[in-house]
């Protein structure tokens, strides 16, 4: 992982993870090069796009959050340091596949912990993601597996599209890519309606 740190997992799944061994510059590398060579495939098979996920505690979510990326280097710290493996990631696959090929994000918008991504700093990520124009589109997720309210599916006595307030913190600022709002969105009435 970014970090030698205990990449937390839900505790059904694994009550005692093992800590992960920080990443090489090398490794960090050759990850970004596998996420564009992969991508790179899936537009040589046919395939209309590519969707890059940065949520639920994954590898690029690992960098974004200050729970799992305690670097003190170019990749932690900062958000624009954390932020800087992900965007390595969507303007290498733009390279590679052209500025017409669609690649989307999912991205954490709020870890819903103590320590880790926050609401302000899900904001940040994704204008910067915008800001680099290397992402056509975005969607805006909540929460790791070890999140109080696991909302990769919020539960359906939340309201519908309980997490649009995310999208709706950053509409108006973004000017290249387009948002989309995920989670809890039951109802083509409720779709219109968000």
């Amino acid at each position: 992982g970014p970090s030698a740190v205990s990449v937390p997992v839900h505790p059904f799944l694994r009550p005692n993870p093992p800590v992960a061994r920080e990443m090489t510059r090398q490794e960090i590398a050759d990850m970004v090069e596998a996420y564009v060579a992969a991508s790179a495939r899936a537009k040589r098979y046919g395939w209309d796009g590519v969707q890059v996920y940065a949520g639920q505690g994954v590898l690029p979510m690992q960098f974004l959050s200050t729970r799992t990326n305690l670097r003190e280097d170019e990749y932690g710290g900062s958000v624009e340091n954390r932020v800087r493996f992900l965007l390595e990631i969507l303007a290498g696959i733009k390279r590679e596949c052209g500025r017409d090929f669609p690649v989307f994000v999912r991205l954490a918008a709020d870890e819903g912990l103590e320590a880790g991504i926050t609401v302000e700093d899900g904001s940040a990520i994704a204008l910067a993601v915008d800001a680099s124009g290397s992402a056509d589109a975005v969607d805006l997720c909540y929460g790791t597996h070890t999140s109080p309210v696991p909302m990769a599916l919020p539960p359906t006595n939340f309201p519908e599209g309980a997490l649009m307030n995310y999208v709706d913190r950053i509409h108006a600022q973004v000017q290249h890519m387009q948002l989309l709002g995920i989670g809890g969105i039951y109802t083509p009435a409720a779709a219109e309606r968000l």
